[in-house]
């Protein structure tokens, strides 16, 4: 699969914002734990498990082979291929959109840090966190 240099940047960048994101549902946990905790909890796994494509797709765009990444989570390469190869040219192919918006996901990006540096502040104030 190819993917040129202004593509993977923008595929980083968009991976960048969707660990913020996911950052910023972590730390909504840290408060006092609620009825939808546990849904919570589901949806960062999911979250998580999503953040495997867009790895992968930047893996293979890099040379890394499906062997290796296999090996690293410890699956089969025909498993984890048949798992993510058709997710992970799709995102590629989508990406060129995003690449296309990339001042909406530096704008993105620093709302969100903006967003965890209030969040962890609320949680200093409300003694949920002490640092």
């Amino acid at each position: 699969m190819r993917v040129d240099a202004k593509i993977q940047t923008a595929l980083r960048l968009a991976l960048v914002v969707d660990v913020l994101r996911l950052s910023l549902s972590a730390l909504d946990l840290a408060g006092e734990p609620n009825d939808s905790s546990l849904r919570q909890i589901k949806q960062l796994e999911d979250a998580v498990r999503d953040l495997e494509i867009p790895v992968v797709t930047l893996l293979v765009a890099n040379g890394s082979t499906w062997q290796e990444m296999a090996e690293q989570v410890g699956v089969a390469r025909q498993s984890l291929h048949r798992r993510l190869a058709r997710k992970s040219d799709k995102i590629a192919h989508d990406v060129h959109v995003i690449a296309t918006d990339q001042v909406g996901l530096n704008t993105e990006w620093h709302r969100l840090i903006e967003q965890l540096l209030d969040k962890v502040q609320e949680l200093r104030e409300t003694g949920g966190l002490v640092l």
